[in-house]
């Protein structure tokens, strides 16, 4: 993400791709930091980010204690440029001013109000999209930008991709207020149950393990490695499994009805449990484990179960990474002691 010197436009931070590149000069050439520096100016919004669409602006957000002072100054300086335009109205008791003008192919908005520019919510904004970037990847950042080329607003197109009800704008800023531990698992499964049954992949189909589903999710096993299988997943014994946990465990076809992957999950009215969670060799790197792992966990949650464990190998270097990524906690200080029945 491009800070540009905290916001200040000019300094030591250099941009990191060609359109970056081309407002850092444009902001120079302006000398709107500088001209405005009593403001505390900062470059807010989808540039920064790497998210911009065609026909984004540069939002530049201000500390204005004086709109008419402010305005007087802003005129005086980029008055003549094309399009220029000021408005200031009392929005929730606060004074917003907005300045509108176009240069060198750019949109630009001063936007001032009576707040430091670091408490703004167009930084607040920014500061926790930018992590939800890093988080989630490329992958991501695409989707968030073919949404807002489809006429959506940043916070909106945040908003829908990580399921988030009500105000998408302040809705962001609560995520903004979490760990980057919390954000991370809280982004990681809402968006990748989004990602499978919504932009880009291929036709999936997520649903409730069955019955007739057993020999498919057997072969899968089988030829998923780290995977050990016993008595215990017999066509019997897992049939009662589901017979016990009933729309507990989930399955995912490809679009030719072939199993793409699986997760075995239930419960003991205390502790949820998960096992079998295998992917398609060419099903993987598409979402599709995390998919199924959070729609088991959504099924705990509506059972009131809040917390579910499960086993690794200990030298399944894979399925380790894997649920580590996704963000579950290894635990240290367990010991696992098993014994048979009879």
């Amino acid at each position: 993400m491009l800070e540009m010197n905290g916001g200040l436009g000019y300094g030591k931070e250099q941009p990191v791709n060609a359109v970056q590149s081309e407002v850092w000069q444009l902001l120079r050439e302006l000398r709107i930091m500088e001209l405005l520096a009593e403001y505390h100016p900062r470059l807010a919004g989808t540039v920064p980010l790497g998210i911009q669409v065609e026909g984004s602006d540069l939002d530049i957000i201000c500390e204005v204690q004086d709109a008419r002072r402010f305005t007087a100054e802003a005129r005086r300086h980029f008055g003549r440029l094309e399009g220029f335009r000021a408005v200031t109205r009392t929005v929730g008791g606060m004074v917003r001013t907005k300045i509108n003008f176009q240069v060198g192919g750019w949109p630009i908005e001063l936007f001032g109000q009576p707040l430091a520019t670091e408490k703004q919510n167009a930084w607040l904004h920014m500061l926790v999209e930018g992590r939800i970037l890093g988080l989630l990847g490329p992958g991501f950042r695409e989707n968030i930008r073919s949404l807002k080329s489809g006429g959506m607003k940043t916070e909106p197109a945040f908003a829908k991709l990580l399921k988030l009800e009500g105000d998408p704008y302040e809705e962001m800023l609560s995520l903004g207020r979490l760990t980057l531990s919390e954000l991370e698992a809280v982004c990681k499964r809402a968006y990748y149950t989004y990602d499978n049954n919504g932009i880009g992949e291929e036709n999936m189909n997520y649903r409730p393990m069955i019955a007739d589903d057993y020999e498919a999710a057997y072969r899968l096993w089988e030829n998923t490695e780290g995977m050990n299988l016993s008595g215990a997943d017999s066509r019997e014994e897992i049939l009662r499994y589901l017979e016990r946990n009933p729309g507990m465990s989930q399955v995912c076809e490809n679009g030719d009805g072939t199993l793409a992957g699986t997760a075995m999950c239930g419960h003991d009215g205390r502790r949820g449990y998960m096992y079998h969670v295998a992917v398609s060799g060419d099903g993987r790197g598409k979402g599709v484990g995390r998919e199924l792992v959070s729609r088991c966990l959504d099924r705990l949650l509506q059972e009131g179960i809040v917390k579910c464990h499960l086993m690794v190998i200990e030298d399944n270097a894979l399925g380790r990474s894997f649920w580590t990524r996704i963000g579950w906690q290894e635990r240290d200080g367990i010991v696992l002691f098993s014994s048979d029945t009879f």
